[in-house]
């Protein structure tokens, strides 16, 4: 049993660096890998932890009230998926999240093994210390992101995501931040048991670099959470100092930065406030900017979800149906992208929509397990003044930011290993190295035996089937991205060896497949792509076989209108780029069944409209579209293609004003070209060149903007008048294609010569 505890330790220090995982060759590299990673790891341990239970026996701890607590909230959670609205959903999650209920259940296992005999003193340190570095590491990574070109390339910095914000090894600033929070508060317990100075000395440099890496997110929500943590520190630490003057100094501090945040948020529209960083932070909260508007929308749509089924919920990672069944279309006045929610990134609220009140009152019971394990502890002096004051800090400034965010790895890894902490300062947690101290091992029995053999086996069937398969399905969809601008053939082998690999994410391998293929086969038709002769032909098989799939999707995704609005654009793409009269009536099969489902989402008239358009049903679009508007007038979206229907179905008058009012509300400089074309054809149809300039302004501030569009700006400018503008319009077009240039001279000769 030796060399079993070696790996089962080995393991544990492994999953240490969990928040540093990133794997570039997997779809969502910083999330589900962190998934495979961690699960494979926790299972290898759990399989030997299985052989020495049986052979030495172990001393369990599921009896303790936190891990206890946990554990009961497991079970409801179980409980919830089965009778919710997608069992599926609730234990897999998808690979974005990849957070379902079956990784909740193998942390579970991870919290039991770290708090039972298997893990004695010396090994439990080395974790804390892993763990630690690792995640001081990922906040150096978050500091230096920015400027750092030595760094791989999917952690360099992009502006494009997520602007001045830093992710890390996270992958995104709110993930990032949510752990950073956790560290920082966390860290007076580590420091207080940090035996050298050189420890403490690293340690309090680490807290320093996760104040600034803190800073980089721009997250509020965890700004918040680390303050109320750091006011909970401060006062119970107040309280709990035996000398008076200690107490009132320490609640006097804590008093004048509660007094001092309030006196800046009052003053925040002076100058002198809004110069600095914090005014920036605070000013940025505002019902009215994207993220803080949209998830008022959905936290009072969570409340809405809990209210329809308050005992279990709607399954785990199920909110996205919620958001369904109760979506508001004030959503739309942000964009459409924001209508597509699966989190109100509140957890508490969707605790109790996806779990109902037995699930939001089983993870209370885990906060008040854990605080009265620490009342127990201070009582009965197991746990000094600084470790009592930064576990509830730590639990305080946890909570309050998970009023603005939702569970992720890292920081969700980081209040296991908490949890795990407490009942092991509680001292419920067997010291010895080989099991219980001082006695000789346990015989075996036949009946363990049996149970640590069926386990292995179950360890084996799913570190192949539920973490392997996955992954390599990922990889090989991944590559088949990475290939495709290169050669079709290449990439549509790999999407295919992903597609052939059954998972339980198998749905993710078609859509990346599908959606490349659409996208490349409009590059094709626009000439920006060439298909090789065997490449051509292996287009053609891949559009056979995604029909076939997609076919086999609509059936099994009828009840799910995301998913199945994804197979309905998929249908409604490829019946466009093989005039398939088929295909297109299969997207509208599937789109006016998203409808039925979400009535109040207008992306989903929007979706169906475009159908109408491609099958030339004009009357039926238009009709569409209008349903679309009267559900919320200002949204420009629905206004601009019920104007684009309205010109194409021959009616140009009508079209004029439609289009001039939705163009005034805010062109989607993201429409198609076709789509473009239709909006420079009113505005000339109509003699508007105020209007044609201002749009091809739009479009040439892109960054893909093309000799042929400042060519057409050029010749809106001279309509409009704007002679000298017009020259150097066309002189741009020439400079960016010289095949232009010809047509350039003879365009600026038909300008006045006194320019």
């Amino acid at each position: 049993m030796k060399h079993v505890r070696t790996l089962l330790n080995i393991c544990l220090l492994l999953l240490g660096l969990s928040p540093l995982i990133v794997f570039s060759s997997s779809l969502f590299p910083f999330t589900f890998p962190k998934t495979i990673y961690m699960q494979i790891l926790i299972e290898i341990m759990a399989a030997g932890a299985a052989l020495i239970w049986a052979r030495e026996g172990v001393k369990w701890n599921v009896k303790n009230s936190v891990v206890a607590a946990f554990l009961i909230f497991i079970v409801v959670g179980f409980v919830a998926a089965i009778f919710g609205v997608n069992l599926h959903q609730s234990l897999w999650s998808d690979m974005a999240r990849a957070l379902g209920w079956i990784f909740w259940f193998h942390l579970a296992i991870f919290l039991i093994l770290i708090t039972s005999s298997l893990i004695d003193r010396v090994w439990w340190r080395r974790f804390i210390y892993v763990t630690t570095g690792s995640s001081m590491l990922m906040a150096l990574i978050g500091v230096i992101q920015r400027r750092a070109d030595f760094l791989p390339s999917s952690l360099q910095f992009t502006a494009e995501e997520f602007g001045t914000r830093v992710s890390s090894t996270a992958g995104n600033p709110i993930y990032l931040a949510a752990a950073l929070v956790v560290m920082i508060l966390a860290a007076p317990i580590f420091w207080r048991h940090a035996n050298k100075i050189w420890q403490k000395i690293i340690l309090s440099v680490g807290v320093v670099i996760s104040l600034v890496a803190l800073y980089f997110t721009n997250t509020r929500g965890s700004f918040l959470g680390l303050a109320a943590g750091l006011a909970v520190f401060g006062i119970v630490l107040g309280f709990m100092s035996a000398k008076g003057i200690i107490r009132r100094s320490i609640i006097a501090v804590v008093l004048l930065g509660i007094f001092f945040s309030g006196g800046i948020l009052l003053a925040r529209n002076t100058a002198l406030v809004q110069k600095t960083p914090l005014g920036k932070i605070i000013n940025s909260v505002t019902t009215r900017t994207i993220t803080l508007g949209t998830r008022l929308i959905n936290w009072k749509t969570a409340l809405q979800g809990f209210a329809a089924r308050p005992l279990l919920g709607w399954g785990p990672e199920n909110y996205r149906f919620v958001n369904d069944q109760f979506y508001d279309p004030a959503l739309a006045r942000f964009s459409f992208y924001e209508t597509r929610a699966d989190k109100p990134h509140n957890m508490w609220l969707e605790l109790l929509a996806t779990t109902g009140l037995l699930g939001f009152l089983s993870y209370a019971a885990i906060y008040v397990a854990i605080i009265t394990a620490v009342i127990k502890m201070k009582r009965a002096g197991q746990m000094g003044k600084i470790e009592n004051a930064a576990i509830l800090a730590t639990l305080s400034g946890y909570a309050v930011q998970n009023f603005f965010a939702f569970e992720t790895h890292v920081p969700l890894f980081l209040f296991i290993v908490l949890l795990a902490w407490i009942v092991r300062i509680s001292g419920a947690v067997a010291v010895s190295a080989l099991g219980t101290a001082g006695q000789p091992p346990t015989p075996p029995r036949n009946w363990r035996t049996l149970v640590a053999g069926i386990v292995s086996v179950a360890v084996i069937f799913s570190i192949l089937m539920v973490n392997i398969a996955p992954i390599r399905a990922s990889i090989f969809t991944s590559r088949g991205l990475n290939a495709a601008d290169q050669s079709w053939e290449e990439a549509s082998a790999l999407f295919r060896q992903g597609l052939d690999i059954k998972t339980p994410y198998h749905f993710e391998s078609w859509r990346w497949f599908a959606d490349s293929l659409v996208d490349h086969g409009k590059a094709a038709a626009r000439k920006e792509y060439l298909f090789t002769p065997t490449g051509q032909a292996r287009f053609v098989e891949d559009v056979q076989i995604l029909l076939d799939e997609s076919s086999r999707l609509q059936k099994k995704y009828d009840n799910d209108p995301l998913l199945l609005a994804f197979v309905g654009r998929v249908f409604y793409h490829l019946g466009n780029l093989r005039h398939d009269a088929t295909a297109l009536g299969r997207a509208e099969e599937a789109f006016a069944r998203v409808v039925v489902m979400t009535p109040h989402r207008q992306e989903s008239y929007v979706l169906l409209g475009q159908v109408f358009l491609a099958e030339k049903k004009y009357p039926e679009a238009i009709a569409t579209y209008k349903k679309a508007v009267d559900l919320d007038p200002s949204i420009n979206a629905a206004r601009w293609y019920l104007a684009v229907a309205t010109y194409v179905s021959g009616d140009t008058k009508g079209a004029i004003p439609l289009i001039t009012d939705a163009f005034d509300r805010g062109y989607y400089s993201h429409e198609s070209a076709s789509l473009r074309d239709v909006v420079s054809a009113v505005f000339m149809a109509a003699k508007d060149y105020t209007r044609l300039v201002a749009l091809y302004e739009i479009l040439v501030a892109e960054k893909d903007a093309t000799a042929a569009t400042w060519a057409k700006l050029a010749v809106a400018y001279k309509e409009a008048g704007r002679y000298n503008e017009a020259r150097n319009a066309a002189v741009k077009a020439a400079q960016l294609d010289p095949a232009f240039q010809k047509e350039t001279d003879e365009f600026i000769k038909t300008l006045p010569r006194s320019l």
